[in-house]
């Protein structure tokens, strides 16, 4: 016997009233609002809308271009603060004379230095190596930064070669294009009566963060040196016997030298003199985005 033979208990379709399609719910009845409740929605919403513009003019995201700029700066700024020591620095106004002459020693040499002749470039130059204290966050710290920094420049102008600048700086940030295009191409090189930057003496302000940079809140030292070697020296074409003056070119047009300083991340670094007062990084270190 078929399971379906037999009359149908069923002849009319079941109709579920509780059923989806067939739910048909009562209209919702709009329930009167008291004035105090309406006039406190629209306060919320009035001061979560100000909060929302006020964190607009804050972030840099309303406004006008230079309060947009402005607002970037500030936070900009801020975060370098968050990446100074937060040691006390051991600040000092005033230097003895005696005190204020770079003097790096910290060297590899491979024979007796030889200076350069018309013949050829100058032999032997002695190479500069990072100095284990510094990046202290100290006088000593920024002074031995700094005289490295001079040092580095000094074997880049007789020997051509960035490699020791490059641990500090990329050298694209602080070298005037037209000398590095110069040893680049192998042009010729420097002849100087006496050792460029042989005798450099450092601006005993340097030692106290610069109150010119007061307004950012940040630690920025103003390192400004003194160097009279350069009047003597040129550079020599031998190709053409051409010889170029250093003054000719306009980072040795003035005697006097100079460069802003951060120690950021535990380590000096130096600071571009725009506006933004961006860190001048060496190759490979980390870049903050914003």
């Amino acid at each position: 016997m078929s399971i379906n033979s037999g009359p149908n208990p069923y002849p009319t379709p079941y109709s579920d009233p509780y059923s989806r399609s067939n739910y048909q719910p009562e209209p919702r009845k709009n329930r009167p609002v008291s004035r105090r409740v309406f006039l406190g929605r629209v306060g919320v919403g009035v001061l979560g809308a100000g909060l929302l513009v006020s964190a607009g003019y804050r972030a840099g995201v309303l406004g006008s271009y230079d309060e947009r700029r402005e607002a970037h700066l500030r936070l900009q700024h801020q975060r370098y603060i968050d990446m100074e020591p937060k040691q006390q620095y051991d600040y000092q106004e005033e230097l003895e004379k005696s005190s204020r002459l770079l003097i790096y020693t910290a060297y590899e040499r491979s024979g007796r230095y030889v200076p350069a002749t018309e013949e050829h470039a100058a032999q032997n130059v002695p190479y500069p190596v990072l100095h284990p204290g510094m990046n202290k966050y100290t006088r000593s710290g920024l002074y031995v930064f700094v005289a490295y920094y001079y040092a580095s420049l000094k074997y880049f102008y007789l020997t051509g070669d960035t490699e020791p600048l490059s641990k500090i700086v990329k050298p694209e940030d602080v070298l005037e294009p037209e000398i590095l295009r110069f040893y680049q191409e192998k042009r010729g090189w420097l002849i100087c009566d006496d050792e460029i930057f042989n005798e450099v003496s450092i601006n005993s302000a340097a030692f106290s963060p610069g109150k010119r940079f007061e307004y950012t809140k940040r630690n920025i030292f103003d390192c400004s040196v003194e160097s009279f070697l350069h009047r003597v020296g040129h550079f020599f074409i031998p190709e053409s016997g051409e010889k170029i003056r250093l003054d000719h070119y306009e980072t040795f047009k003035s005697s006097r030298f100079s460069s802003y300083v951060e120690n950021l991340k535990g380590r000096w670094v130096l600071i571009n003199n725009q506006d933004d007062l961006m860190p001048l990084y060496p190759p490979g270190f980390h870049k903050i985005r914003y």
